[in-house]
């Protein structure tokens, strides 16, 4: 997930998705989205949904919650330019939480089917755009990859039991 740090809305082409894609070339990309206005605490997505589409907040704020075996747990505050579904969209793997509007807003989206066509466009927009949701895609497991690998660096003695569970490990005493 990007996140970057604005309540501004923001324009599809601003956004780090187009990070890197000739000028000559955005429009064309841009009119593969589609563009969803919200109202209200309008929900984009669930947890466990299928992941068949790739979101970008283009306005207002949003909270990414995740249901536990304790209820909700509010994950983050995310605003325009914010990219999600990324991994989704390359995996075919279902929403690992859910994406709710504070007070409305909108997102563009660019849902599975579209997105596999552009696997199948040789032109050079859309190899582009394959290029830059790849890299988000790696952006993502890079940032997984250094979380873990600070729990692992922690002592275990100090590491949190929930996690050492999660881990499948036990300080010894």
């Amino acid at each position: 997930m990007s996140e970057p740090q604005t309540t501004k809305p923001v324009a599809l082409e601003e956004t780090s998705l187009f990070k890197n894609v000739r000028e000559d070339m955005v429009q064309d990309l841009i009119d593969r989205f589609a563009e969803r206005p919200l109202t209200g605490a309008e929900v984009v997505f669930k947890q466990g949904d299928p992941g068949d589409f790739l979101v970008v907040i283009t306005s207002g704020q949003f909270d990414l919650i995740r249901n536990g075996a304790t209820g909700e747990v509010h994950l983050a505050e995310l605003g325009p330019g914010t990219i999600l579904g990324h991994v989704s969209l390359v995996d075919g793997g279902p929403r690992s939480a859910t994406l709710r509007a504070h007070d409305g807003g909108s997102v563009a989206t660019l849902d599975r089917k579209t997105f596999s066509a552009l696997w199948q466009d040789p032109s050079p927009d859309a190899v582009q755009l394959q290029m830059r949701v790849t890299q988000l895609v790696i952006e993502e497991l890079r940032v997984a990859n250094r979380k873990l690998a600070g729990l692992l660096d922690m002592p275990l003695a100090e590491t949190p039991e929930a996690i050492q569970r999660l881990l499948g490990v036990t300080a010894h005493r």
